[in-house]
Order: C-alpha cells, then sequence, then structure tokens
C-alpha cells in the first residue's frame, strides 16, 4: 500500500509538466469559480501526499520542523488576514503544495531510489517534449505575439511549441532538469542526455529570463563544485548551439530589445524598469515596508496575498510581486521571513552534510539550492503550486539520506 501510494506521487509529479500545456482547459465550475484541469491535479496531489505523510518512516530533520513551523505560521498568521479570497488558493495552497513535496519526498525515496524515480520523470519529460516540438502538426492557435493580440488569445512563442504562456513553457522544462540530470550522471544513457538537451533548449527558446538566470547560476553552482572542465565546456556548447538555433527574429524583439529598452530607461535615470518591474517592485515595497506598516504589522505581516498590490501598483494587474523576501515580510512579517530562511538554512546543511553515495550528487543539489535562492530573489518558489513540486522534491533526498544515517533505515 505504502510504496503503490508513493508510485502513484511520483506518476503524477511525472506528468505534471505536460498537464500545464492544458492550463486553460477548464472542467465544471463550482458556482463562478471555474475548476481547471490543474486544479483537479493539485487537489489529488495535495490528497495523496497528506496520506503518506501519516506512513512510516517517521523522518525528521531540522529543515522539516523549521518547515513545520513555517506552515503553522502562514496558516495562523496570513490566513485569516487575506488579501483576496483566492490568496488562500495561490498563496497559501501552493505553498503547502511545495513545501509537503519535501517533506514526503524524503519518505518516498525511503521505498524508491533515486535512478527510480528519476526514470518515471525522465519518462515524463519524453511525453512533454513530443507534444511539444509536434505542436505544428496539431496546434491552429497563433503563431506570434502580433498575431495572438488580434485574436486575443496566447501566442506560440519563438514559432514552436505547444504553450501559449512563455512563463509555464520555461518552467515546465526548467524543473525536469535536476532529474534529468542525474539520469545522465548516473546511467549515462544517450536518451536521458537528448532529453536534457532538448529540454536545455526549449527552456532557452522561450527567452523567459527569470528561468534562464535562474538556470545559469544553478548550472554555474554545479560545474564550480564538480570543478570538471568537460562539463564546463559541455554547458558553454549547449547553451551556445541553443541561441545559434534560436530565430534571430525571436531573440532581437523579445530578448535584446526588451534589455536595450531597460538600460535606455536606467541611463534617463529611471530604474523602477529593470528586470520587467522588479526592481521597482522591491523599491516600491521596501518603502511600503518601512514607512507605511506599524511595529506590529512589521513582525506579523499585513496577510496572505497583500504583496499582490505591489505588483499592480507597479506594473498592473493582480499578480505576485517579484521577489519572495519581500513578499514573506510584507505578508507574514519579519518573523515569518525569519522562519524561511532558517528552513533553507537547515536544508543547506541537509545538502553539504549528506552522506551522498556519489559525490556528483552533492554539486547537483547545491546546483539546485542555489537556483531556488535565485529564483527567491527575483521570482517566487513556494508559490509554483504543482509545477514547484518538482522543483522542490529532490531536496528531500539529502535529509532521507541525513536520517538514514542516524537511524539506520533500509528500503522495504
Amino acid at each position: 500500500m505504502r510504496k503503490r501510494l508513493s508510485k502513484l506521487i511520483v506518476f503524477l509529479l511525472a506528468i505534471r509538466p505536460t498537464f500545464n500545456v492544458f492550463y486553460s482547459t477548464v472542467l465544471f465550475y463550482i458556482g463562478n469559480y471555474p475548476v481547471s484541469l490543474l486544479s483537479v491535479w493539485s487537489t489529488v496531489y495535495l490528497i495523496l501526499v497528506a496520506i503518506r505523510l501519516l506512513m512510516p518512516p517517521p523522518i525528521s530533520s531540522g529543515s522539516l520542523k523549521w518547515s513545520k513551523a513555517f506552515i503553522i505560521w502562514i496558516l495562523i498568521v496570513g490566513a485569516p488576514r487575506y488579501y483576496f479570497p483566492e490568496a488562500l488558493i495561490v498563496d497559501i495552497g501552493y505553498a503547502l503544495i511545495v513545501l509537503l513535496s519535501i517533506e514526503v519526498s524524503a519518505k518516498i525515496f525511503a521505498d524508491f531510489s533515486v535512478d527510480q524515480i528519476s526514470r518515471k520523470i525522465t519518462y515524463g519529460a519524453l511525453l512533454l517534449i513530443l507534444v511539444h516540438s509536434t505542436a505544428k502538426f496539431w496546434y491552429h492557435g497563433p503563431t506570434s505575439y502580433a498575431e495572438a493580440a488580434g485574436a486575443g488569445r496566447p501566442a506560440l512563442h519563438n514559432y514552436i511549441g505547444a504553450f501559449g504562456s512563455k512563463q509555464l513553457a520555461s518552467i515546465s522544462f526548467f524543473v525536469l532538469l535536476p532529474f534529468l540530470l542525474i539520469s545522465c550522471l548516473r546511467k549515462g544513457g544517450k536518451i536521458s542526455f537528448v532529453l536534457f538537451v532538448s529540454s536545455v533548449f526549449f527552456l532557452i527558446w522561450t527567452l523567459y529570463r527569470t528561468y534562464i538566470f535562474c538556470f545559469l547560476l544553478g548550472t554555474t553552482a554545479f560545474l564550480m563544485s564538480t570543478r570538471k572542465f568537460f562539463y564546463a565546456l559541455l554547458t558553454v556548447v549547449i547553451i551556445g548551439m541553443s541561441f545559434v538555433i534560436l530565430p534571430k527574429e525571436s531573440l532581437e524583439t523579445f530578448f535584446v530589445q526588451k534589455i536595450q529598452s531597460e538600460y535606455e530607461s536606467f541611463l534617463s535615470g529611471d530604474i523602477s524598469a529593470l528586470g520587467a518591474g522588479r526592481v521597482g517592485i522591491y523599491l516600491y515595497g521596501l518603502n511600503f515596508f518601512a514607512r507605511q506598516m506599524n511595529p506590529i504589522q512589521k513582525l506579523f505581516g499585513l496577510g496572505s496575498g497583500h504583496n499582490f498590490s505591489f505588483h499592480e501598483t507597479v506594473i498592473g494587474g493582480r499578480a505576485f510581486a517579484h521577489g519572495q523576501w519581500i513578499a514573506l515580510m510584507v505578508d507574514y512579517g519579519i518573523i515569518g521571513l525569519l522562519i524561511f530562511i532558517l528552513f533553507l538554512w537547515a536544508l543547506y546543511s541537509d545538502i553539504q552534510k549528506a552522506p551522498y553515495p556519489e559525490a556528483y550528487m552533492r554539486a547537483v543539489m547545491f546546483g539546485l539550492f542555489i537556483a531556488i535562492i535565485g529564483l527567491c530573489s527575483v521570482g517566487h518558489f513556494l508559490q509554483k503550486g504543482g509545477t514547484g513540486a518538482l522543483l522542490a522534491f529532490p531536496l528531500g533526498y539529502p535529509i532521507y539520506l541525513r536520517w538514514t544515517k542516524k537511524w539506520g533505515y533500509l528500503k522495504g
């Protein structure tokens, strides 16, 4: 029963990136609220994770204790004072999915090896790449930004792929990379390598700077840990090839011109536009925290989802503030931010001190951790929901290894 449940959870994670293609598919309505395919996935996933957490082994660690403390804090301090009702889902609900994925993964690694889990995710990556790369045969929507604007529908980016949202396309391939890298390093299989290179290509071809930045940051940390020239050379070749193959009009329109526009704004003295408005959100958020929040609010925050008002003010439209740190500080106060930082520090300790069977696994985990730190700085990690669960899942491996070393637990 326990292993079957663990296998089902891994299966759900494997198919999640492909499900993201159908993010706009509405199955039915509850009142005026549309229930999408991804909403059903998240609900089923959370239920299965909750059941699995009640089963052995009783894994414990400092990072998991801080994770539980943070969950309790946001439920008690944040939930009752939400900014808008949907914040209970997109803020707290998504954070639960991400944090509980780390805890449940530590238990699932007691049932299945890294090889077995990575293999399942590799099958999911193959499915996503097949669906994404063959879109021209079955997708009949707009094929450019201009065409999409006229049709009022999402665009296919860079003239290839099944995603209407480049953000969703970018993260769907980004979260697969740690598993594919592990498969390449542990097995050395040609298929895993082809899938890894393809995922890097598709990630870069979205031209979504947030995940490209986090990928480069994590890759740099991985290469610094391994200190192998061959890996560094191969990385440069793969990234270089992805930009060479990229359609020049896409690179010019959606990347070069965007950077030039922000640079011109910077020269004129307006730094708020940098990073697609991220600098402006940080400046506004820090000023709001310093001048408009009283001492009690600074300690306990304003409640879940209040950071969405920053995006409304600076950029327009209700969306999560592009900065995990400032969002946590405003929503859950200095105490909430401190608890989250202590969780990350304990997690880093697990990564560094875990008795890995292979030395390169420490480099992979360190690279993933640094990528997540980067994501917290230029975007958000906790609010990635079901897709973020894939990013969080490998972090349970060092927790499991440290617990195994301490208690001598064997799979079975």
